[in-house]
């Protein structure tokens, strides 16, 4: 949520992205909310920090945070999000908190990773004001003390906002994060903080489209479709059967041919033994063959062996 007590200063900074003179610096676009659907699972976007340091802006601090939402739980008062900060200042310094507000109202906060100390309502500094989430890497959201994300380093984690009531959206704005333990002091301190500006925003696969069932037109021309397809299939397979036996039938008359041609050709038309001239049929003739047989014997002359 807004706080009132900065609006004069939000209208000074409207005609100009440019830094201002001292206690007057803020992004323009640092009070633009990211508005997150409890639906819009997987989306992404990403927050860029300018910093500011003594009341007044400074290039040698600077992060790029990165946010991905990844659903709700407890009923729709949870919302869950994983963090990655990583650290861009050319300055040597540590990321040591970050924070922003929300809309609804805040139940309680649970945070992993690098920043795990979790605090609500919090004054933050250089006229940021009171901060409804925040999450530290150690005790106290603003103390100058031990931890954070180091200069070309990144933080990660993740983090649970749950707020008193099931919530169908819920905006996040104004994020800030705290620089402690510079090596050199910045406009007169040896701290500072980073004012986000939203960067790019992707959406996420949402709840997916509703399975409907076709219409009735639609079952109709499928019932027609499959019943052609079977039609054409059983013709087919008629045909196919239809050739196979006119093949099969067909080989089978070629192949009694050619055994009958092979009976008579290895078989002599007479028989020397006992000085008679004659054929015997084989065991292997079919009775017509044999009758054949028969009546060539009484066709051919019988002769004297040696004649």
């Amino acid at each position: 949520m807004r706080r009132l007590g900065m609006g004069l200063v939000l209208l000074l900074t409207m005609g100009s992205t440019a830094p201002l003179s001292a206690a007057e610096y803020y992004p323009m676009d640092w009070s633009e909310a990211v508005t997150v659907d409890k639906d819009d699972i997987g989306m992404n976007f990403t927050i860029d920090f300018s910093g500011k340091a003594g009341g007044d802006y400074t290039n040698k601090l600077s992060a790029a945070g990165d946010f991905t939402f990844t659903g709700v739980t407890n009923a729709g008062r949870t919302f869950n999000f994983d963090y990655s900060l990583t650290n861009t200042s050319s300055r040597t310094s540590r990321i040591r908190a970050f924070g922003f507000d929300t809309s609804g109202t805040l139940d309680s906060l649970n945070a992993t990773g690098a920043f795990t100390w979790e605090y609500k309502d919090v004054a933050f500094p250089e006229q940021v004001g009171t901060m409804d989430a925040c999450f530290a890497a150690g005790s106290g959201c603003t103390n100058h003390a031990s931890g954070g994300v180091t200069r070309n380093n990144t933080g990660s984690g993740s983090f649970a906002l749950t707020f008193a009531t099931a919530m169908e959206s819920v905006d996040l704005e104004r994020f800030s994060l705290k620089f402690v333990g510079l090596s050199q002091n910045i406009n007169g301190q040896n701290w500072g903080v980073g004012l986000g500006s939203i960067g790019a925003i992707t959406a996420g696969a949402g709840p997916g489209d509703p399975i409907t069932a076709p219409e009735p037109a639609t079952w109709l021309m499928m019932i027609l479709g499959f019943g052609l397809i079977g039609y054409r299939q059983r013709k087919q397979d008629d045909i196919r059967g239809q050739f196979s036996f006119l093949t099969r039938a067909s080989l089978h008359i070629r192949r009694g041919e050619r055994a009958r041609t092979k009976d008579w050709g290895t078989h002599t038309l007479g028989d020397r033994r006992g000085g008679i001239v004659g054929h015997e049929p084989t065991a292997g003739r079919t009775e017509q063959d044999a009758a054949t047989g028969a009546r060539l014997r009484g066709l051919l002359p019988l002769q004297p062996r040696g004649g």
